[in-house]
């Protein structure tokens, strides 16, 4: 029968024959004597050790080949038995190591988004550029709308037409904008424009049809001197047709004809007969004064 105990140097297990108690042996361990003595485990359970001794005479009678064997002064290593409990102590056990990456906890400032949440962010960052040259766009545009309805200035043009230092009297004169173009296909008529037309009351078609093109009609009095009204300040086309002087076919400028042929029917026509005044005037105040020496245009020609 074997007994077991521990090194008193090493604290390893050993296993002797229990002829040995109370002797001293070689540790296989440590090779120091150590005195043979039974463990607490083995005093405090008699009956345990007792059943352990037939059990293992037991086994030595039924297998000799695995009987133990030891030499005289030396003891048997044997390994640690983890389920003992002797070499168990009851201790609590704190676990302070710092957590890995993989279980470090997330941070109070992350943010969690989705991918559709990733995309609705990338189209509005993306957006705001365009939305940005859309208002700057539509503010530019709106500019011209703003100055479109600034109130109208009208004023007033008068003057005289002389011809040779003289009055002219009952010469035509007419106003154009050279800033609008009447409705396409609509022109005055010749006839009714010419000095030797009767005058044409400010109630009749073409007077109300000229007044819509920024234009006016009148005719000089008796001293030679006439007004027309003008809707705003801007850049306008004055033609005066004399009653006293008539025209030469060589005097007529071409251009005249074309810049005319905007506002009525055969312009040619028109100022065939008559000595004539074309010429752009820019109205900037509130009353205008031009007086106007028909025989002295004709001669610069």
């Amino acid at each position: 029968m074997t007994i077991e105990f521990r090194c008193q140097n090493c604290g390893r297990r050993l296993r002797v024959r229990r002829e040995k108690l109370g002797k001293q042996v070689a540790c296989p361990r440590c090779k120091q004597r150590t005195e043979v003595t039974i463990p607490a485990e083995s005093a405090g359970n008699s009956t345990d050790s007792s059943d352990d001794a037939t059990n293992v005479a037991s086994a030595e009678s039924a297998n000799p080949d695995r009987q133990t064997v030891s030499t005289p002064g030396e003891a048997s290593d044997l390994p640690d038995k983890p389920n003992s409990a002797a070499d168990v102590s009851i201790q609590l056990v704190y676990d302070r190591s710092e957590p890995t990456d993989s279980q470090a906890s997330p941070s109070s400032t992350a943010i969690s988004l989705t991918r559709t949440g990733v995309l609705t962010l990338t189209i509005l960052i993306a957006g705001l550029p365009m939305c940005g040259f859309a208002l700057g766009w539509l503010a530019g545009r709106a500019v011209p709308a703003v100055q479109a309805v600034r109130p109208r200035q009208p004023c007033f043009l008068s003057g005289q037409v002389t011809v040779r230092d003289e009055p002219d009297p009952n010469a035509v004169v007419l106003l154009f904008s050279a800033t609008s173009s009447p409705p396409r296909r609509e022109r005055l008529a010749v006839e009714i424009l010419q000095p030797s037309a009767a005058v044409l009351k400010p109630t009749h078609n073409a007077v109300k049809q000229l007044h819509s093109w920024d234009g006016d009609l009148t005719r000089t009095d008796s001293d030679g001197r006439f007004t027309v009204r003008v809707p705003d300040k801007g850049a306008y086309y004055l033609l005066v047709l004399s009653t006293t002087l008539h025209n030469e076919p060589a005097a007529i400028d071409r251009s005249d004809i074309a810049q005319l042929g905007r506002y009525v029917t055969r312009p040619a026509d028109l100022i065939r007969n008559h000595r004539y005044l074309w010429q752009t005037l820019d109205v900037k105040g509130d009353v205008y004064d031009h007086d106007v020496d028909v025989s002295a245009v004709a001669e610069n020609r």
